[in-house]
């Protein structure tokens, strides 16, 4: 009887334990999900890029990376909150969403009139207005969609994040791919995505209004702040050191240092999504391990850290003897430049999948303060780094200062967790 690979596929899925199936089947829509939007619009991106200068795509980028970095504010942690705090009990998981939608609508509208403010203080010929108001619009409407998600996400209903991410990521792709936007590309294309997101939220929350009726717990909007506030700071330092660089590069250098380095940035992303996949589907199962058995918690995290280092050096090595090729495949021979500067951040795939592990054992385990505390003293050295060195070495040096910092949030995670398992063997 010849094999039957399929058959013989089959028949090691059915022998594996049905808890451990549905992990690997979340798992596989987790990481669909972050494939399709991150590559769709990378592509986007890339396609966009290849229409306009490298001076017009700085402006653009320059632009959606400034208000991306300020909308952390706003959202004031709250996805990585309900994400966390939030039960295996739908009852209970609805209504906390109920309750933080609220706030953060209210927190959005707010941050929306400091940006029309603020854009008047803002150099134009690095960000112009018109771009700076239609990416806010529409990372607002993310921040919800983002909200929602992390609902999803504890409600185990990752093939419905999937789909919208697929979708929305797919229409952005097919829109600038098939759309001749004449002369304005760069404010169409920012109109397009803005659209998009708008949409998008619209379709979601109109469809499971019933479930944000669910009020089972009466939580204030003063308790969630106090109880969101370490995971704000958390964010908000985390998307210092990895936006930060981006701004302060066109700030100080101008859209054309934006456009050198961005194409770099947006390659570096792409290989974080098997390590972010991994640390959206372990963050609520260890969050529920560690209130039943620290034994089985260490070793679950044991087992994800050595699955987050595989993924990391992988693509570290392909960054580290690829890079020049990299982008000459995806860009055209004016961005050549961005070749060098992947190569300077080729280290930071295998930092980064380091700290998603550690960074997943910390929340989950009580420890969200001291990560924090951690973070935001990365953020702080990364900050300073980058402002003291971007005059004198340029581009190449904010990527060194990239790379330090992801090393330094290592070394301070792997110092805190270390501290964290001394103690609790007392």
């Amino acid at each position: 009887m010849k094999p039957n690979p399929i058959s013989d596929f089959r028949s090691l899925i059915d022998n594996i334990p049905l808890k451990f199936q549905q992990s690997i089947y979340n798992w596989g829509f987790i990481l669909l999900g972050l494939l399709a939007e991150r590559i769709f619009t990378a592509l986007a991106l890339i396609t966009f890029a290849k229409r306009v200068s490298p001076v017009e795509y700085g402006q653009y980028i320059s632009s959606y990376s400034l208000v991306s970095f300020l909308i952390v504010i706003p959202g004031f942690g709250l996805d990585a909150w309900l994400l966390v705090r939030g039960k295996n009990n739908q009852s209970i998981t609805k209504s906390m969403w109920r309750h933080s939608l609220s706030l953060r609508m209210k927190l959005l509208a707010g941050w929306f009139i400091v940006m029309l403010v603020i854009i008047n203080f803002l150099p134009k010929e690095t960000f112009p207005p018109a771009i700076i108001i239609i990416s806010s619009l529409g990372l607002i409407f993310d921040s919800l969609l983002l909200l929602a998600f992390a609902a999803f996400r504890n409600l185990n209903q990752h093939g419905k994040i999937t789909i919208y991410q697929s979708v929305s990521s797919g229409a952005l792709l097919l829109f600038v791919y098939f759309v001749d936007l004449g002369n304005y590309e760069t404010l169409y294309f920012a109109c397009a995505r803005t659209g998009l997101s708008i949409i998008f939220a619209i379709l979601l929350y109109s469809s499971r209004s019933n479930d944000l009726r669910q009020n089972i717990d009466s939580i204030s909007h003063k308790s969630i702040l106090k109880e969101a506030q370490p995971f704000m700071f958390a964010e908000l330092a985390s998307v210092v050191y990895v936006r930060a660089d981006l701004t302060i590069i066109s700030l100080v250098l101008g859209a054309g240092a934006s456009g050198i380095y961005g194409p770099a940035i947006n390659i570096l992303q792409l290989t974080f999504l098997l390590p972010r996949a991994l640390f959206y589907l372990l963050v609520p199962i260890l969050s529920r391990t560690y209130e039943k058995s620290i034994q089985t918690f260490l070793f679950r995290n044991i087992i994800q850290m050595i699955g987050q280092f595989s993924i990391g050096i992988v693509f570290s090595m392909i960054l580290l003897f690829f890079s020049p090729a990299i982008i000459n495949l995806v860009y055209d021979p004016s961005y050549i430049t961005s070749s060098s500067i992947l190569l300077l951040l080729s280290p930071i795939p295998l930092l980064r999948s380091l700290n998603f592990s550690l960074g997943a054992t910390l929340a989950t385990s009580d420890n969200q303060k001291n990560r924090t505390i951690v973070q935001v003293s990365t953020a702080i050295f990364n900050v300073i780094g980058n402002l003291l060195i971007v005059r004198r070495f340029g581009v190449a040096g904010v990527a060194v200062m990239y790379t330090l910092s992801e090393l330094v949030l290592y070394l301070g995670y792997t110092i805190t967790s270390l501290i964290w398992i001394k103690n609790i063997q007392k």
